[in-house]
């Protein structure tokens, strides 16, 4: 072999491991991003279409200053939750709390229970009401209230607001 075949060969192995090394290169930085997208999207995919699906009965949520009580009913559409966030607001504070099955809270309760008891989830097309001490929860002049549901262990946005609780 001359010398100028040994250079062409030479060259042309180069070649071959440059371009095995950037397809290496491309699949380990392809395989990291892939899986950090998609741990991204299966997180989002639960809460995704469901907005709205859990919201304020208008009707029942209300502040009662004389009793330092507010009451607020969930309406839930076709949709199964694993929880629900509630966060009251108000000038001194704002505060928010998990409600699933069988959670207890002394600042809390079912509408027609007593505090302290189990609260529970309404079901799937029904709803429920609570009543929420706001001395006890830390927020004596509670007057907005925001929902986000917990689906498939992740908090999703906010799906309903009252910016100005009305009086029972």
């Amino acid at each position: 072999m001359t010398s100028k075949s040994k250079k062409a060969a030479s060259g042309i192995i180069e070649m071959v491991i440059m371009i095995g090394l950037v397809i290496a290169i491309t699949a380990i930085v392809w395989g990291v991003v892939n899986g950090i997208i998609g741990t991204q999207v299966k997180s989002t995919e639960s809460c995704f279409g469901n907005f709205g699906k859990v919201s304020f009965n208008k009707q029942y949520t209300c502040a009662n200053s004389a009793a330092g009580e507010v009451q607020f009913s969930l309406a839930l559409g076709d949709l199964k939750i694993d929880g629900i966030l509630v966060s009251l607001s108000g000038v001194s504070a704002s505060k928010s709390f998990k409600i699933d099955n069988s959670t207890t809270f002394s600042y809390i309760k079912m509408y027609g229970g007593s505090y302290g008891g189990a609260l529970s989830l309404p079901e799937k097309n029904s709803g429920l009401t609570y009543v929420v001490d706001l001395s006890g929860l830390g927020v004596s002049d509670a007057t907005s209230i925001k929902v986000s549901p917990i689906i498939s262990g992740n908090q999703c946005e906010v799906s309903d607001s009252i910016n100005e609780l009305g009086s029972c």
